[in-house]
């Protein structure tokens, strides 16, 4: 009886050991994703997160109609220090922007799908 106590407590230990580790792992991910959500461009900083993508998104479909048209309006947008910023080039901007987002987010998926494979402490520690 003792015996079973003390491979229950050893498994209970391991489990343990193992989600704390899961856990940092996966933050650690997250602030590797979020870190390469900084964007530059001509000087200024820009967060590639869900608001400005978004935001830049539809900006993008307007001007993209209105370019049909004649000639688009300058795009102005607001970078990480609340400066505006004109964007000359707003096809390669977004061109930009899209890759790197998309690269971080398929970057953070890999890492995340490995860790989630990962069967040990050791392992998890591997991925990164």
């Amino acid at each position: 009886m003792e015996e079973d106590n003390r491979e229950a407590m050893a498994r209970l230990v391991a489990a343990t050991n193992y989600r704390a580790a899961f856990i940092n792992q996966v933050e650690h991910a997250k602030q590797q994703y979020e870190a390469r959500l900084q964007f530059a461009w001509e000087g200024h900083y820009f967060t590639l997160d869900y608001a400005f993508m978004t935001y830049v998104g539809t900006t993008f479909i307007e001007w993209s109609l209105i370019k049909g048209k004649g000639n688009p309006p300058p795009v102005i947008l607001l970078d990480n220090s609340r400066e505006p910023v004109l964007i000359e080039d707003f096809e390669e901007f977004m061109d930009s922007i899209t890759g790197a987002e998309q690269e971080a987010l398929n970057d953070y998926y890999d890492q995340y799908t490995r860790l989630k494979e990962a069967d040990s402490v050791e392992k998890l520690f591997e991925v990164a």
